[in-house]
This record gives C-alpha cells, sequence and structure tokens, in this order.
C-alpha cells in the first residue's frame, strides 16, 4: 500500500527503505462504519483523521487525556465506552471496525490513579461473549497498549503477556525508550516498502507481549527492557513482539503493545491502513 500523500517520512526511516516486493498483499474487507474509543495514554483519532477515515468517537477516559486536554465526553451527547459494550444492547453491532486507546475506563485491575474497580467489562463474560460473538461475525477490534487486558481475557490462547499470572494490569512493564523494530510479517513489509522501523515508547509503564500463540501473526518484533518481577529491577526481552494480530473466526484484532499518538504521523498513517485494509480512506480535512 503506499504511503498517504503529504507526510514526508524520516530520514531514519527512508534509509529502511528497499528489498521488498509490491506483490503481496493483505485481504481487504469494505469496513464501513468506523469507531474509536478515547483512553486516558493514547489517541488513535488524529491518525484515522488524517487519513480521512470518518469514525464515530465514544468516550472512554478513566480521567482525562495525559495531554492535558478536556475530555470529549461529559455533555450528555457523546457516546460512551459504557454505550458501545452494555451487555446484551450495546452498539458494537453496528460497527464493523472499533479502535480502543490505552487507558480506555473498564479494561483493567483497578483506575491507575487509585484503588476503585476497572474491571467493569473484562470481568463481565456477557460482554467478553458479545465481543467474541461480533468479532467472529467480521468486526475488526484494534487495541493498543493498556487495552490489551480485554484481548487477554477473551483470547487467553492468542499470547502470553509479561507476569501475566498477576492477573489484569500486570503486564504493563516496559520501559520508556525508541526500539528500531524488525518488520516481520512479509506482507505488511511489502505494503511498507520497509522491513525496519522506530517504534517510540514514551511511557514507562507500556503492555509487553511475551510470546504468542501458533495462529498469531507477528508485525513487528524488537528488544525491549521491562521489569520481570515487582522488585522493579529491568531486564532485556530479546526479540519482543510489538504488533501482532489473529483471526477469530471471520474477523481479527490486532494489538499494539505501543500507543499510536507516540508515533511519528509518516509511520502511524502507514502502518494503520496496511493493518486494517478496507478502512474507509478520504480526504483529510483542510487545517
Amino acid at each position: 500500500m503506499p504511503l498517504p500523500t503529504g507526510h514526508a517520512l524520516p530520514l531514519w526511516f527512508v534509509g529502511a527503505l528497499g528489498g521488498c516486493g509490491s506483490d503481496q498483499g493483505l485481504a481487504s474487507f469494505a469496513l464501513d462504519s468506523v469507531a474509536w474509543v478515547s483512553g486516558d495514554f493514547d489517541a488513535v483519532e488524529p491518525t484515522l483523521t488524517r487519513l480521512g477515515v470518518p469514525a464515530t468517537a465514544y468516550e472512554g477516559y478513566i480521567v482525562a487525556p495525559a495531554t492535558g486536554q478536556p475530555a470529549i465526553g461529559g455533555d450528555g451527547l457523546t457516546p460512551t465506552i459504557e454505550d458501545l459494550l452494555a451487555a446484551g444492547e450495546g452498539t458494537l453491532p453496528s460497527h464493523d471496525a472499533v479502535f480502543v486507546d490505552s487507558g480506555a475506563r473498564g479494561l483493567g485491575e483497578r483506575a491507575y490513579n487509585s484503588l476503585e474497580p476497572d474491571d467493569a467489562f473484562v470481568a463481565d463474560p456477557q460482554v467478553l461473549a458479545a465481543v467474541v460473538a461480533w468479532v467472529e461475525g467480521g468486526g475488526v477490534l484494534v487495541l493498543s497498549d493498556w487495552a490489551y487486558d480485554l484481548a487477554e481475557q477473551a483470547w487467553p490462547d492468542a499470547a502470553t503477556f509479561a507476569r501475566e499470572g498477576e492477573g489484569l494490569d500486570a503486564a504493563q512493564v516496559g520501559l520508556s525508550e525508541r526500539i528500531v523494530a524488525t518488520v516481520e510479517d512479509p506482507a505488511l513489509a511489502a505494503a511498507l516498502g520497509a522491513d525496519v522501523v522506530a517504534v517510540d515508547f514514551d511511557f514507562r509503564a507500556w503492555a509487553v507481549l511475551q510470546e504468542v500463540g501458533p495462529d498469531t501473526t507477528v508485525h513487528l518484533r524488537g528488544d525491549a527492557l521491562y521489569r520481570p518481577s515487582a522488585d522493579d529491577s529491568q531486564a532485556d526481552l530479546p526479540g519482543a513482539p510489538l504488533l501482532v494480530s489473529f483471526s477469530a473466526g471471520g474477523g481479527r484484532v490486532v494489538l499494539s503493545s505501543f500507543a499510536w499518538w507516540s508515533q511519528a504521523p509518516a509511520i502511524a498513517d502507514a502502518l494503520l491502513p496496511a493493518l486494517v485494509p478496507g478502512l474507509p480512506l478520504g480526504e483529510a480535512p483542510t487545517p
């Protein structure tokens, strides 16, 4: 897939170009209705906007965006994550693809700034069953960083996360760094025209994947630093999966250990449509 027009690649990315053929492609399905859920620690919405993808916003903040910007919800008009995932009556079935930002409420053990429980959705078997049924029916679910708990609970065999025996949120032990990742998936490498890419982790608590199941595809892999135990010492994790996906029935789940808003726009804008073919790309709005 060619890069979106109007976005220059950083020099370190250009240096990785070459060697990948253009005859490999990713299966594409029309994704007419797209939604995204806001979270405290990521924002995929700017990437969708730059790509011209129309999407319905669902407010999902635990507290507020880490950028300090005001939350989009709270006005009684913006739909919420509760509207999307309400057991038996949520709006999830009305969408073809849903992006869930890191730090969306209801997907962890407790709210990050308190001892309040925050497992409203991942601990509800009806919600998990509805999410699984939606994906198996053809939905595409894209999760970033802290939203990994939803995948871990709904599809436990898809991947092994760091310290997962300690429960929800336990994998949030990655250290801040820039990782030069290898593009493991030939189809994605062909779509990007690159076999390495720099991935930024600017948050000292990102979700670490250790290995994947036999039916899970690793798209990006790189050497990471993480805290393997509660004593807070750091260790190397060579070849950590950083971006993975797997099929479930007629649908697909994409999981990134990184936040989309931390990446260079040219990288995010190239990765996203290659990973999620069928997005209704259009003209980006005029600044």
